[in-house]
């Protein structure tokens, strides 16, 4: 698909009481204009974008427009939308196999009705819109009273983009003047010269800006997206949050004793002393899930004045744990853990560490992170007495 985009953006805020084009308000920090031209420049399928725009702001839109190389032209526009829209058509690419047209008054199109939208125009060679079903109660009207109710099921409220095949496009407009200027949309057009129009229902707010109040109700929308996107684990549905978990242990290094690190023993003079093996990482990774699932720590789950875990490989541990996670409907999403030791040196051991832990934990490798860190000759770790570890762990509801 080789498509373009016409924006039109010729039209005034009065009935928001202001005189300004609403493509220019500022919307978070931006121009309202801003937020379609960074969606349809960052869609790979579009090749170039034209504006329509009243001729007194022609210079303005261009200063907004200069951020974006996609854009191709900015035109004045005509007297209505489909004037507009035909000036910016004379614009567009004759290799294009598709061209849009949206309006700039809505800024909340969202990437995956516009990805929706494009997807479905592939399917075959009608013309798609963006719609709406409506949920108020339709009436029409005779005059200063109400008539009949109309189903609103058999109802759509049109918005943009409406996106169709080039040429079926271009041959909409080749009706009269008084037809375009009567026209509301583009897919009326196109059906008044026969053509097909199929619609999309928008699974994202998409409103247009039309009276005062819209304006801060799309900030609203925009930053509600803009926190599910840095924040997903907090804007997430309840059952959809991540849920974290910290870990932290540390044993001292004895003669005698193996060195068992992660589930792999690597060879060094001393070793961990514990009531088990004492691997300080496996135990910091489990007080780490433990703790995400609010389930007690270690010393609460596996007592070290119980007999049964003497000398007990933490690995049996850490299954146990990740058991007791999943039979209280939880899933482990990923985990990261720092080994802190000045001796022996761990990185040729990374790997295999990090693998029994994937392993153990039913999770793929990249899903589980292990640095090795010094302490910088400081403290009981630094002067090779102890070793320490810290874990993060990050759950989800099953």
């Amino acid at each position: 698909m080789n498509l373009s985009v016409i924006i039109a953006a010729a039209g005034s805020a009065s009935r928001m009481g202001l005189q300004r084009n609403k493509a220019l308000l500022p919307l978070l920090g931006q121009p309202v204009l801003s937020w379609s031209l960074e969606l349809f420049s960052a869609t790979a399928e579009v090749e170039e974008i034209i504006i329509a725009a009243r001729k007194e702001e022609l210079e303005q839109i261009r200063a907004i427009a200069a951020a974006y190389p996609k854009v191709k032209a900015i035109v004045s526009g005509g007297a209505t939308r489909a004037l507009s829209v035909r000036q910016a058509l004379a614009q567009t690419s004759a290799l294009s196999s598709h061209i849009a047209v949206h309006d700039a008054a809505r800024p909340l199109l969202s990437p995956g009705d516009w990805r929706a939208l494009m997807e479905a125009a592939q399917q075959g060679s009608a013309g798609v819109i963006l719609a709406a079903p409506l949920h108020d109660s339709i009436r029409s009207r005779c005059k200063e009273t109400v008539a009949e109710a109309l189903d609103r099921d058999q109802l759509l409220s049109a918005q943009t983009p409406q996106l169709f095949p080039a040429p079926l496009l271009r041959q909409a407009f080749t009706a009269a003047d008084e037809r375009l200027a009567a026209a509301t949309d583009e897919a009326e057009l196109v059906r008044a010269q026969g053509g097909e129009v199929r619609f999309v229902l928008a699974q994202q707010a998409n409103f247009k800006l039309t009276v005062a109040e819209d304006l801060p109700a799309a900030a609203a929308v925009l930053r509600q997206r803009l926190e599910q996107q840095l924040f997903p684990a907090v804007s997430a549905p309840p059952d959809e949050r991540l849920r974290y978990g910290l870990g932290w242990d540390i044993h001292r290094l004895e003669p005698g004793r193996r060195l068992v690190l992660g589930g792999v023993e690597i060879e060094h003079p001393l070793g961990l002393l514990g009531h088990s093996d004492a691997d300080v990482l496996l135990h910091a990774v489990i007080d780490a899930l433990l703790g995400a699932a609010a389930l007690g720590d270690i010393g609460r789950r596996f007592p070290d004045t119980d007999p049964q875990y003497q000398d007990i490989s933490s690995l049996l541990l850490l299954h146990n744990t990740v058991k007791l996670l999943q039979d209280q409907g939880w899933r482990i999403v990923n985990l990261d853990a720092n080994i802190i030791a000045e001796q022996p040196r761990l990185a040729p051991h990374i790997e295999a560490i990090r693998s029994r832990i994937a392993q153990a934990c039913g999770l793929p490798a990249e899903a589980v992170s292990v640095k090795a860190k010094t302490a910088e000759r400081l403290g009981a770790v630094g002067s090779g007495q102890a070793i320490a570890a810290q874990a993060i762990a990050a759950l989800r509801r099953a």
